[in-house]
């Protein structure tokens, strides 16, 4: 049987847009085959450490390696890895469900979310 592949390490992960720190020093390891979830409230860098994993963006510091191989310069085409958005509007089946879940009534906007309707 062969060895899975996709063991995911961030050390001393660092990225910063001028002064504002997104992601401050981080040491992180995803084993292959495994599944993670990275948890967190809005702006705590969440997704520029996906991003950065991705290489649409790049670390101001710190090092990023898929199977100890860095990544520090292999472009986003090259690199074993897929990017895909969150939000749910991106998703046409959604997009149908949405436009029968909204309603208008007394002048305020009632939505039920899509995704606790299509099970996504």
């Amino acid at each position: 049987m062969s060895e899975l592949k996709g063991h995911i390490s961030a050390k001393s992960l660092t990225k910063a847009f001028g002064s504002a720190l997104a992601v401050d020093d981080v040491d992180f390891t995803i084993p292959a085959g495994s599944y993670c979830c990275l948890l967190g409230p809005s702006g705590c860098g969440k997704t520029t450490s996906l991003r950065m994993i991705s290489g649409h963006d790049t670390q101001t510091s710190g090092s990023i390696a898929i199977d100890d191989r860095d990544l520090g310069t292999i472009p986003p085409a090259q690199r074993p890895t897929a990017m895909m958005f969150q939000n749910y509007y991106l998703f046409q089946v959604c997009l149908i469900l949405l436009t029968g879940l909204v309603h208008i009534s007394d002048k305020q906007i009632q939505f039920t979310c899509p995704c606790t309707v299509c099970g996504l």
